[in-house]
């Protein structure tokens, strides 16, 4: 950057003597009129630059970056992306949603705790670092702790179970003007029987938006 400011000064200095060769026909008082108006604006110019180098450089040496404090347990993002927090929380809102439904509160109603099959949710996302096994975690660990079902493991392939919940992870976007972008991240379980048949269905979602690109 600094060598980059020196270039940029000779380059003011060179333009700054090129207009004043051109000037030097006229007369002295409309040539230190002219002189003196194109030196204000090539300061104006070059006082621009420079702050506008000094926003674009959060982490430039000799100075101090913004410092914000950060509430213990708030979910801070650098970009438009879900961090691992953010999924944890989203699981766990769909699973109680799933809880709260009629068809597994039928299950309390006859004093049933069916046998559950928590599959590896899907990701069909952009984002190839979504850890599928967090959330699994999480749905797996909200319906134990709601003590609705008996959960089994989804590799025991010879052991008897009645109902399979499927969990997909899916995002849209939508691009703005200068870079600005919403993207959407969902997060959808679906209950099915041993026959196949889709019981019940659930999903909720985060948004998270980026600011346009600022001039400087």
């Amino acid at each position: 950057m600094v060598c980059a400011a020196y270039l940029f000064s000779c380059y003011i200095n060179s333009l700054y003597q090129f207009i004043a060769s051109v000037v030097k026909p006229m007369n002295k008082k409309r040539k230190a009129w002219l002189v003196t108006s194109c030196r204000i604006a090539l300061l104006l110019v070059v006082a621009v630059c420079a702050f506008g180098c000094v926003q674009t450089s959060p982490y430039s040496v000799g100075r101090q970056s913004n410092v914000a404090i950060v509430e213990p347990g708030s979910r801070v993002h650098l970009n438009d992306k879900l961090t691992g927090e953010d999924f944890v929380a989203l699981s766990r809102r769909v699973t109680e949603k799933m809880l709260t439904s009629r068809v597994v509160q039928e299950w309390l109603q006859q004093g049933k705790r069916p046998l559950l099959v928590v599959a590896v949710p899907e990701n069909t996302t952009h984002d190839a670092d979504i850890l599928a096994v967090d959330i699994q975690d999480e749905i797996i660990s909200t319906i134990l702790e709601a003590d609705i079902a008996r959960v089994i493991d989804e590799s025991s392939v010879s052991s008897r179970y009645n109902f399979i919940l499927k969990t997909t992870v899916t995002d849209t976007s939508q691009k703005g003007p200068n870079g600005s972008r919403l993207t959407y991240y969902t997060v959808k379980l679906q209950l099915f029987s041993l026959r196949g048949e889709r019981l019940g269905q659930w999903h909720d979602k985060i948004g998270l938006s980026k600011a346009p690109r600022s001039f400087f």
